[in-house]
């Protein structure tokens, strides 16, 4: 429930990209539990500028500067980069040019071979064979992933990604049970 944090930011002044878990924290907010403004904030941080979540083509940008230096930066980077980039047609009801696009395809064959053989990353990797259009490969791993009796959560998911793959549907969509 809590929201997602970015692993990766720029910085607000000079655009360069900081890994969160590298920074030395010199305080901290319980913005989970009390609002900011019921609690006492340092006067130097009340004018501090925000880091920026990256977008797509800062993604893109620190995965071609390197950034991406251990397995699970680049992990983390790639996700990231294809999570980005399908926010470009979420709801729409055609495909757009992202889908066609070399460099979406060519993270998306990265990401599949970081993955390993767990049930989350067998989902995953269903996921990235319909997207690109690899049907009867996306429901193997359905299929497969059924066998492996996993968490029903996950089921659930690989049944929605399996009955999208079948009519050859590769477009984005919301992974939840009312979708089906």
């Amino acid at each position: 429930m809590r929201p997602d944090s970015p692993a990766l930011v720029a910085c607000p002044n000079c655009n360069a990209y900081l890994w969160i878990a590298s920074l030395k924290p010199l305080g901290q907010l319980d913005t989970y539990r009390t609002q900011p403004e019921d609690q006492e904030i340092p006067g130097e941080w009340k004018d501090a500028p925000e880091f920026r979540t990256p977008d797509a083509e800062d993604i893109a940008r620190a995965l071609d500067a390197g950034l991406a230096d251990t397995v699970e930066r680049e992990r983390e980077l790639r996700i990231s980069l294809w999570w980005s980039r399908n926010d470009r047609h979420r709801g729409h009801e055609e495909r757009d040019e992202i889908a066609d696009d070399p460099r979406f395809h060519s993270n998306l064959d990265r990401l599949a071979s970081l993955l390993d053989e767990s049930a989350n990353d067998t989902l995953l990797r269903a996921e990235i064979a319909r997207e690109s259009s690899d049907f009867r490969r996306a429901i193997e791993l359905c299929d497969a992933l059924v066998a492996m009796d996993p968490k029903a959560h996950l089921k659930e998911i690989a049944v929605l990604i399996r009955t999208r793959a079948l009519p050859g549907d590769a477009r984005v969509f919301r992974l939840d049970s009312t979708e089906a």
